[in-house]
Order: structure tokens, then C-alpha cells, then sequence
């Protein structure tokens, strides 16, 4: 079975970290949420959430075959300021699994550890930074990198990670079955 983790931090964006764990639990996928510095999580517009585990429970263990970094300014900064999290991004890039990240965090996370150069890359806009060479996509997936704007296209990013794991054919079953349109 494949695996995923979500990652949460105070702050994080409702649609952009429950899109993900949705759609691949929907897809067969076993995602676990993961909270950052606890299991209590409160997102960006006071949603809740308890999470399966905290980042020190996974930090050195086995890899999940993909990671998602929702975003939410706060959350993203949240995630940026964690040694502990970047060291292990780092090592799930390296090792050739899935690094995801919608809205913020591609820009106040990824791209300031490093991860997205030489990369094709988007995220919300106004995040980049000046010399950023983003792709104006909605979704862009390069290699083991798979980044995306914003809210509004949650959907179309938990769509992108159920392809990049379990195939074309699934993700466009479920996007049928849950009447998801594509921008095309």
C-alpha cells in the first residue's frame, strides 16, 4: 500500500491539508497527518484538528512514498523555521519520493531550503521572490516535485499527488466520482 504524510502546522490552510488527505485516503492511499510540534492543530480560520502524530514521532523513520506541505502563510513559516522538518524534507527529496507543497509553502519553504532549484515550480502568487523562475501553471510536476498555486486549486493538487501514486487512470476515476472539474 502506498503512503503518504500530510504535514500541519498552526496556521496551514483548511482546504489545502484536508484536499490531499481526502482524495488519497479515497484513492487507497494510507496518509497519516502530521503536526509539526504537536497533535493539536489549529489551521488558519480555527479548524481543529487533531492529528495522527507529531513530525518527532516520524523524523528518522521509514519514508512514506510522498509528503504534502499545505499552505497558509503562518503554517508555511511555521514549517520553514523547522530544522527538524527541512532536514526531513531533504531526505525524502534525496531519496527520490514524492515533495509536494501548494500556496505558500513551495516559495517560504521549499525554495528557501533549496528544493526547487533547477526545478519547474508555481505557487501562490506574490510569494516568489525576486529571480524565482516559476511556471504559471495551476499544478506543476517536475520529477518528484509537485507544486501548486493556491486554495482554489486544492482539488487539482490532491488529483496530482492520487496520479503521481497510484496512476492516471485512478485520479480521473476520482475525479469522476466526485464530479471534480479540471481547468484545462
Amino acid at each position: 500500500m502506498k503512503t503518504a504524510y500530510v504535514f500541519a502546522a498552526d496556521g496551514s490552510e483548511e482546504v489545502e491539508t484536508l484536499a490531499p488527505v481526502d482524495f488519497l485516503r479515497r484513492a487507497g492511499v494510507s496518509v497519516q497527518l502530521i503536526g509539526l510540534k504537536s497533535k493539536n492543530v489549529e489551521l488558519s480560520h480555527g479548524v481543529r484538528l487533531i492529528c495522527d502524530k507529531e513530525l518527532s514521532d516520524v523524523e528518522g523513520g521509514e519514508l512514506p512514498d510522498l509528503v504534502a506541505l499545505p499552505g497558509g502563510l503562518k503554517g508555511a513559516s511555521e514549517f520553514h523555521s523547522s530544522k527538524k522538518l527541512e532536514d526531513f524534507i531533504r531526505r525524502q527529496m534525496d531519496s527520490g519520493k514524492l515533495v509536494s507543497a501548494i500556496c505558500a509553502s513551495p516559495a517560504h519553504v521549499l525554495s528557501k531550503w533549496g528544493i526547487t532549484a533547477g526545478k519547474k515550480w508555481t505557487c501562490y502568487p506574490g510569494c516568489e521572490s525576486a529571480g524565482d523562475k516559476l511556471s504559471p501553471g495551476r499544478v506543476v510536476v517536475d520529477g518528484n516535485l509537485i507544486t501548486a498555486r493556491g486554495p482554489g486549486v486544492s482539488l487539482e493538487f490532491a488529483l496530482a499527488l492520487v496520479e503521481a501514486l497510484c496512476g492516471s487512470k485512478a485520479a480521473k476515476d476520482l475525479a469522476a466520482g466526485t464530479l471534480t472539474v479540471v481547468a484545462g
